[in-house]
């Protein structure tokens, strides 16, 4: 700061009783002799940082390893793929500007980039390929390309694509793909019927008219597919207020010479009005079958985990009250649904896996994990024996490992308010354990939400830790909350956000 500015603000009248302070850190502020180590007082340095507990023990290297080599595998594969989708993804936007522009040979040398071929191959032999065709950039890559396939089928043979030219997609894909090709049917009759050519606005109507009737026949569940469906009705309108238009037109509004400029009526176009899937309907009544076998599959599989996520909590609530026994059945009663669950769905489907099926994998591990921590003191591996012989993914054993130490924060508590502070110190080091673990994995996508809950459970149990050293210091008494209260703060939450 100027040493003027330093005067107008420190020296100010208003505050004539700091002057002597103020003039006293102008003189030694003027010469940058006075600024030493030795001129400073002298002060004591803060103590080094102590452990709370024994750092010894934890999660042993062996399971620290198999994560960390499934979660870099992962990763790799993850960023093979990534780079390829991008590249399609480009060549895709490319051939359907070029499509718009009537540059049919540009766009065809677009469409035969062999990125498609190459992603759709590598999707294929890869072990999670499900999981990695549900990345945003992968999905995306596949639908756009798919679409400007779909929009050159239709301009060069006034049809939708068949489910064979594009094999390699799966049910759902293709039709996002024929979904999205509605919007960009409805763009081209906008340039058409600028030029008053009806006769393509009708082969599009035909098409997106065709496509709405084979559609109605599904029965969408909530999903992306039923949020993209009411678009299809949307262009369907579109295009018919088009030709409502183009029907107040006079015949001859437009020139002739320039209609031929500007690329021509369609010729040869008949039966404009009919469907415009080329009476393929034996393609999308295979496709519904298949789609209504898989959504039934679907709500087994979540109907029958939530017997499995109800019988894991209530599980985890018998550890906290003591009641072994009966944590034992429960846990019991959800590794025979879960496998239950596997053989019936699971090995047909492994995209099954994710969404209710992992949550319940999730819950059941949490709660072993919990109850083998009380009985024996330590963390479970990632081993299959752990837990009954269940199929235990990397994400689903971390995910579990995580919710654990919110398990461990409750069981710190309950002990804390019996002053039973061995329990609290074990607790603690059971958090820190699963926090040194989590530090040294390439973590990413969903867990990522974990870390921060992990560290606030540590936080807290410091927190529980110094309140007892308290007690102990002073001969207080403090109130700890306990288990209780906590689960009766929640339901009244619960019950009031239901209201």
């Amino acid at each position: 700061i100027p040493n003027k500015k330093i005067d107008t603000i420190l020296f100010h009248p208003e505050i004539n009783n700091w002057t002597p302070v103020m003039k006293r850190a102008r003189e030694a502020s003027s010469s940058p002799s006075n600024i030493s180590a030795s001129a400073l007082p002298a002060r004591p340095l803060p103590a080094r940082p102590l452990p709370l507990v024994s750092p010894e023990g934890g999660i042993p290297a062996s399971t620290l390893h198999l994560l960390k080599t499934s979660l870099d595998s992962e990763a790799v594969r993850r960023d093979q793929v990534i780079p390829v989708a991008r590249a399609l993804l480009t060549s895709a936007d490319h051939a359907l500007y070029h499509l718009h522009n009537g540059q049919y040979q540009d766009a065809e040398r677009g469409l035969a980039s062999e990125e498609w071929d190459k992603l759709l191959q590598m999707l294929k032999e890869a072990e999670d390929g499900w999981f990695l065709r549900g990345h945003s950039q992968v999905s995306e890559a596949l639908e756009r390309h798919a679409t400007a396939r779909a929009l050159h089928c239709f301009l060069t043979s006034a049809c939708l694509p068949t489910r064979a030219s594009l094999a390699g997609l799966e049910d759902e894909e293709y039709l996002l793909a024929l979904i999205a090709l509605c919007r960009h049917l409805t763009r081209y009759a906008v340039g058409r019927a600028t030029v008053q050519d009806r006769a393509s606005v009708e082969v599009s109507r035909g098409a997106v008219a065709g496509l709405l009737e084979e559609l109605l026949g599904f029965d969408l569940r909530n999903g992306t597919l039923r949020r993209r469906y009411d678009g299809v009705k949307y262009s369907l309108r579109t295009l018919e207020d088009l030709l409502y238009e183009l029907s107040l037109a006079r015949p001859d509004s437009f020139e002739a010479e320039k209609v031929e400029e500007l690329g021509g009526h369609a010729q040869g176009v008949e039966g404009a009005e009919g469907g415009g899937t080329g009476g393929r309907a034996c393609e999308f009544l295979a496709m519904r079958a298949a789609m209504e076998k898989f959504d039934a599959a679907r709500e087994d599989v979540i109907k029958r985990t939530r017997d499995v996520q109800k019988g894991a909590k209530q599980a985890i609530f018998s550890l906290h009250r003591g009641d072994s026994a009966g944590a034992e059945d429960k846990l019991a009663t959800c590794l025979k649904l879960l496998t239950g669950i596997y053989s019936d769905h699971l090995v047909q489907n492994p995209s099954l896996r994710n969404g209710s099926y992992a949550g319940a994998v999730e819950e059941f591990v949490e709660a072993r994990l919990f109850q083998i921590w009380l009985q024996d003191g330590e963390i479970a591996t990632l081993d299959n024996e752990k837990f009954g012989g269940l199929v235990v993914t990397s994400h689903e054993y971390l995910g579990a490992l995580a919710d654990f130490t919110g398990e461990v924060g409750r069981y710190a508590v309950q002990n804390a308010a019996k002053r039973n502070e061995t329990a609290v110190r074990a607790s603690l080091a059971a958090d820190l354990a699963v926090q040194h673990l989590w530090m040294q994995l390439n973590i990413a996508g969903k867990l990522l939400k974990k870390d921060s809950e992990i560290k606030t459970n540590v936080s807290k149990l410091e927190r529980v830790l110094y309140e007892l050293s308290l007690v102990k210091a002073t001969g207080r008494n403090f109130t700890v909350t306990s288990i209780d209260s906590t689960h009766a703060h929640e339901d009244k939450t619960e019950r009031s956000n239901d209201e």
